[in-house]
């Protein structure tokens, strides 16, 4: 039995929950092309993004943006999910070079949620907005890299046992709004997703290989006298039971999170269409067993101490906080 905390490194309630609009800071640029069904080729000259006609929270890009990649239904359109960010670490030694350390989600242009676990013991964090394919520079949308400025972890973070497995990115400066990087939406701390498909994405492995473009599985969302149960017996014991900070999702046969895929997000979607981040990637046991969840942070649980730093850091200008 072999427990992996989903971490790799290879050589706010109400003011987002609500949908409220969020910061107009998008460039004037052409609308996008008519979609094809191949990937284009890409010159030196990238496209600048087309800006985003809806400044809400939580819009994903249905069907992608620019052309559509057929018969697989693992992978993610180019900007179908556009508030999912790649997390590196500078080299020291070399220069505008980094090391992937885990996914994260943008929910404030100056913040990006991620796990706690996955932040230890790095230093010169840089978050990349509107990275998809991470074998080429050449995407159709330019990519923004901004430096992490402070990393906040929940103040009852443990590593082991794992408990409170989150922590804030504070960035230097504010990513740029654009149809391809825009923010997801928290949720309310009564908001239960049990019984839901929802959406993970990153570029951890599948089927023992890392994805090279950003993928798109569906899970369901599992409760947690269910994912007690399935977890005791994928090996933790009779006597294990799953802590309140968490939520499980999966437990298809060959369909899970997995190696790499740390910190990245669990979006589930409302009646309106809006999505909103129920769960960020933690732990596991293996990858893809039948029965066997993956462990999810439990949004829900930490959107008022998520407020409070929204406001400690006086980053409330364009939102209505409620405490």
């Amino acid at each position: 039995m072999k427990v992996l905390l989903f971490c790799i490194v290879i050589s706010l309630t109400t003011l987002i929950a609500s949908g409220q609009d969020i910061e107009e800071e998008l460039q004037s640029a052409p609308a996008p092309t008519a979609t094809s069904t191949e990937k284009p080729a890409t010159s030196d000259e990238l496209i600048e993004p087309p800006p985003s006609t809806n400044l809400a929270c939580g819009q994903a890009n249905e069907g992608g943006l620019i052309y559509d990649l057929r018969n697989n239904d693992t992978l993610s359109q180019y900007a179908e999910y556009p508030w999912v960010v790649y997390i590196l670490a500078l080299k020291k030694q070399e220069a505008n070079s980094g090391d992937f350390v885990c996914g994260g989600t943008l929910i404030h242009s100056r913040l990006v949620v991620t796990t706690a676990h996955n932040t230890d013991g790095k230093t010169d964090l840089v978050a990349r907005f509107g990275e998809w394919d991470i074998s080429t520079t050449k995407e159709p949308f330019p990519q923004q890299d901004i430096d992490v400025a402070e990393v906040i972890k929940h103040p009852q973070y443990v590593f082991n046992p794992i408990q409170n497995d989150i922590a804030l990115l504070v960035l230097a400066e504010s990513v740029q709004y654009a149809a391809h990087i825009r923010p997801i939406c928290l949720p309310q701390p009564t908001d239960e997703f049990v019984g839901q498909r929802c959406v993970s994405n990153g570029w951890g492995k599948e089927r023992g290989v890392y994805a090279n473009v950003m993928k798109k599985l569906t899970l369901p969302v599992i409760g947690r006298a269910n994912c007690t149960r399935m977890l005791r017996y994928a090996g933790l014991g009779p006597f294990y039971t799953l802590r309140e900070g968490f939520l499980c999702a999966g437990g298809e046969d060959a369909v899970d999170m997995c190696k790499g895929d740390g910190g990245s997000p669990l979006a589930c979607q409302t009646e309106s269409g809006t999505y909103v981040l129920a769960g960020i990637v933690s732990w596991g046991i293996g990858c893809g067993g039948f029965n066997t969840p993956g462990v999810y942070v439990a949004v829900n649980r930490y959107v008022q101490w998520l407020n409070e730093h929204i406001v400690d850091q006086a980053l409330n200008e364009s939102f209505d906080i409620k405490l």
